[in-house]
């Protein structure tokens, strides 16, 4: 079985982005990530607290570094 590849990091997050339901918007943007996630075959953690984003995308090296660099 391969090694799974990661990268943690963490963000500030975009109050323009989240809206006036932050609840919502943060459900949004996690399913947002389950299915871009399942289409690359990615698992990890998407944590939000204190308005940042703590996240850590694991899979093939190649897609997670794709995936940063789309999203950082």
């Amino acid at each position: 079985m391969p090694q799974l590849y990661h990268i943690s990091y963490m963000s500030d997050a975009k109050p323009q982005a989240l809206g006036p339901d932050v609840c919502e918007s943060i459900r949004a943007i996690g399913q947002q990530c389950l299915r871009k996630n399942a289409r690359l075959g990615l698992t990890g953690c998407l944590l939000f607290a204190g308005g940042k984003f703590f996240q850590t995308p694991e899979g093939e090296t190649e897609d997670v570094e794709d995936t940063f660099g789309r999203i950082s």
